[in-house]
């Protein structure tokens, strides 16, 4: 099973980390990608993180949480909310579930409530759907950002290898970064992995057919953060085709959020693939690095 994606939603600061503190005891199964303090920043939040399980306090300054759990069930129908009260009376029940939360916890709970309700809850919506719909798998396509310059030293692996950081740490996103530049790429200089498997390693073993063949060749940055480097010898370029960069891209573009790719100086028909298909393109062409 995946890990449970949790979003906690309490205006108290303290009580959020009480919260994190008890599901982080669980990793294995559960990871908590964001919280808020308030219902309407809960809403904004989910796009971005793409939460399972909302936990949701019920009283909660902006947007209360009968009003932002309403709101998520018309807009996210796939997020799974879960109230949580100090208010134990089956009226307050009957509003949670009214309003479409799916399960309802009362304060102050302990490790085995909290884990067991969000387990519980997950396994039952996710098995209502895969009758349903026949998946109970969230379907990504990743939008693709491309990096390019028609010239060397101008500062785009650099750009490229912080875009991809900071969506992963300040947006909560799943990012791949690949670097494209086959002949002189230097990614795995600026992260300080020389030793790494690259594209060519992939290629070369037959190992492109699949998300699930392809990983193993992938160095994890960080959670959110994978890195497809480029080959470390400039003449292992040409045993790269454009097809075997299509059948990638193809393979990985349902697995992540935003795919960052750091393109060679050139327009081969490798480069030319990736800014056609790319949702956004950054042309670098100032000759100071300082500047980017």
């Amino acid at each position: 099973m995946n890990k449970i994606r949790v979003l906690i939603a309490d205006d108290i600061e303290e009580t959020r980390n009480v919260i994190k503190k008890i599901l982080n005891l669980d990793k294995e199964n559960i990871e908590v990608v964001g919280e808020a303090d308030n219902g309407e920043e809960v809403f904004k939040i989910i796009p971005k993180v793409n939460p399972d399980v909302v936990l949701m306090d019920i009283n909660m300054p902006v947007l209360n949480g009968l009003e932002a759990t309403e709101k998520i069930t018309m807009e996210y129908p796939s997020v799974m909310v879960i109230i949580m009260s100090v208010q134990a009376e089956s009226e307050y029940l009957k509003k949670a579930m009214f309003h479409g939360a799916k399960e309802y916890i009362i304060k102050p709970f302990n490790y085995n409530t909290l884990i067991e309700t969000i387990t519980t809850t997950y396994e039952k919506c996710r098995e209502r759907q895969v009758k349903l719909t026949g998946s109970a798998e969230k379907v990504r396509d990743a939008k693709t950002i491309a990096f390019f310059s028609s010239k060397g030293g101008v500062g785009k692996s650099v750009l490229a290898v912080n875009t991809a950081i900071v969506l992963s740490k300040e947006s909560y996103k799943k990012v791949l970064l690949i670097d494209m530049d086959l002949q002189f790429g230097d990614i795995s200089m600026l992260v300080n992995k020389y030793s790494e498997k690259t594209i060519l390693d992939a290629v070369e073993d037959g190992q492109i057919d699949s998300y699930e063949n392809i990983k193993p060749y992938l160095y994890k940055y960080n959670d959110n953060l994978d890195i497809f480097f480029a080959p470390q010898k400039p003449e292992a370029a040409e045993y790269i085709t454009k097809e075997a960069i299509e059948k990638i891209m193809k393979d990985v573009r349902k697995e992540y959020d935003v795919i960052v790719v750091d393109t060679g100086i050139n327009f081969n028909d490798s480069t030319l693939y990736i800014l056609d298909m790319a949702q956004k393109i950054l042309m670098v062409s100032t000759m100071e690095i300082i500047s980017s």
